[in-house]
């Protein structure tokens, strides 16, 4: 019998277009019926990602031995892997802030007669910044995507070669529904930015 092919040939998945968000959702929000059009009602590019910033940082299927005396192995046990994507957004608006860093306003932060002039604003930031999202990558030609329906996203402040940037790491949390699991990859995108971002 003839070794046949997987593939014609290699399908490869390189570099990065953009990171898109979409809108915060709750466990009620993913139901059986949920598809990624719901996932991404209102998606968000995160504009500029600092070059060398995202990172893969999930953890590598794991297996325990189970052994005799002798050091044989009699049976193993597996641990299946995470899947993490990190990066650093270049962007530090308040409009970034209140998204990713739970900053919120506060109205009253200058009194009277300050230092900072007419005009300022600011937000604060005190709240544990976790978001549950859904989150994607898209590869260099933006026809192919990684995606997260349902990503826990953390977010922190870092200065990285002198500029300052939020940095996100999306987590892959368990989802298996009709339409949506935890991982999922999508061929043939085109990508639609007629609404802009």
């Amino acid at each position: 019998m003839a070794i046949g092919k997987f593939d014609a040939s290699t399908s490869t998945f390189k570099g990065q277009s953009d990171l898109v968000v979409g809108q915060e959702m709750s466990d009620a929000d993913y139901t059986e019926a949920a598809t990624l059009a719901d996932v991404f009602k209102t998606p968000k590019s995160l504009g500029q990602i600092l070059n060398g910033s995202t990172e893969w940082g999930g953890d590598e299927t794991s297996a325990d031995n189970i052994t005799d005396e002798q050091g044989d192995i009699i049976a193993a046990t597996y641990t299946k892997g995470t899947n993490v994507i990190s990066f650093s957004i270049a962007s530090m608006s308040q409009t970034i802030l209140k998204e990713f860093m739970k900053a919120e306003d506060i109205a009253g932060a200058f009194g009277t007669g300050g230092i900072f002039g007419e005009g300022a604003k600011a937000v604060g930031m005190t709240e544990l910044p976790i978001t549950t999202r859904g989150f994607f990558m898209a590869n260099d030609k933006g026809d192919k995507c990684i995606v997260f329906p349902k990503a826990e996203i953390v977010a922190s402040v870092e200065m990285r070669d002198g500029l300052w940037c939020i940095r996100g790491t999306a987590t892959a949390q368990y989802i298996k529904t009709t339409n949506l699991q935890t991982v999922m990859e999508i061929e043939g995108a085109d990508l639609d930015y007629n609404e802009g971002v």
